[in-house]
C-alpha cells in the first residue's frame, strides 16, 4: 500500500515540475516580447520628429469663397 502512494506522489511532482517549467518559459517569452516592443516603440524616426506642413492656399481660398461669398437668392413669394 505504501509503495502505491509513493508512485502517485512521484508522478504528481514530475507533472508539477514540467508545468512550472512550461509556465516559467511562457512568462519569460511573454515579458521579453513586451519589453522588446516597448523598446521599439520608444525609438523615434527623425523624419517624423521634424514634420513639414504643406498648406494648399488655392483650396483654402476656394473654400472661403464658397462659404462666405455666396450670393443669396431671394425668395419670390
Amino acid at each position: 500500500m505504501s509503495t502505491k502512494t509513493f508512485q502517485q506522489i512521484d508522478k504528481f511532482y514530475f507533472i508539477l515540475g514540467i508545468t512550472i517549467i512550461f509556465l516559467a518559459l511562457l512568462l519569460y517569452f511573454t515579458f521579453s516580447a513586451i519589453i522588446g516592443s516597448l523598446a521599439t516603440a520608444k525609438q523615434t524616426d527623425e523624419e517624423l520628429s521634424r514634420p513639414e506642413i504643406f498648406i494648399k492656399t488655392d483650396d483654402i481660398n476656394k473654400a472661403y469663397e464658397e462659404a462666405f461669398k455666396k450670393n443669396n437668392m431671394p425668395l419670390d413669394l
